[in-house]
């Protein structure tokens, strides 16, 4: 591999770089930040394979709502994915665990996201808490789709479900919105209610330098291409993208 063909990977790999949040705290950090430090004694819910397992479901439209879907009809996620006979899909995004009602022992927030087979698609978050070695469903969360409420990032702190919602009012189409909502849930018995205000805020979206032009290296253009600066600092084109 010659010189110039590594110079170029380091490049690519490492500067064009676009994240929502920015580089920092982890999700659940951020939703923490402020909030006192929670005691967990238990954590063996952790031991479960959500990716491969039994849920209670019902189709609903999209939220954001609680429901919770009849424990009679279920579907069972092989590798964190089902597929439904019409081209609809729920597949496992991720899960959050911590203590929602303050006895010491862990719950577990599973995100599962629910596509149509085109393009809208909403969230199901189901909560769960282990008893006799099982997984046994508390309720289940309905984000709304996409734009309007979809959900983007999940924690669980201070005896708190903490969810952030697109902010509908800020979107930029029906996929996309400039900031969140953060709504913060407290359980109840087996019913989630609404604790405190809700909050706004904006996506952090971090762009990395695109041009930066040191003679002998190479670069991103601001157009979008990869360019070769020489010694006299002329540009020599490595790609041939175009808008």
């Amino acid at each position: 591999m010659n010189r110039s063909f590594r110079t170029l990977f380091c490049v690519v790999g490492s500067v064009i770089v676009v994240a929502c949040g920015g580089a920092g705290p982890s999700n659940q950090q951020k939703a923490s930040q402020g909030l006192p430090e929670q005691k967990v004694v238990d954590s063996t819910i952790r031991q479960i394979d959500f990716k491969s397992m039994s849920y209670p479901f019902t189709e609903a439209e999209p939220g954001p709502l609680w429901d919770a879907p009849s424990s009679s009809e279920t579907i069972t996620l092989k590798n964190g994915d089902y597929r439904f006979p019409d081209g609809g899909y729920l597949s496992f995004v991720s899960v959050t665990y911590g203590d929602l009602n303050g006895d010491g022992k862990e719950e577990a927030a599973v995100d599962l996201l629910h596509g149509t087979g085109g393009t809208q698609n909403w969230h199901y978050l189901y909560v769960f808490a282990k008893r006799e070695g099982h997984a046994a469903f508390i309720s289940r969360f309905v984000s709304g789709s996409r734009a309007y409420g979809g959900l983007t990032r999940v924690a669980i702190n201070a005896n708190r479900l903490i969810v952030d919602l697109q902010d509908e009012e800020r979107r930029q189409g029906d996929c996309c919105s400039l900031g969140f909502v953060r709504v913060t849930y407290r359980l109840e018995g087996s019913s989630f209610r609404e604790a405190g205000p809700r909050t706004k805020d904006s996506y952090r979206i971090t762009f990395y330098p695109l041009y930066v032009g040191d003679p002998g290296t190479v670069q991103p253009s601001a157009d979008g291409n990869i360019v070769f600066i020489d010694s006299t600092r002329k540009q020599h084109p490595l790609t041939s993208y175009s808008k």
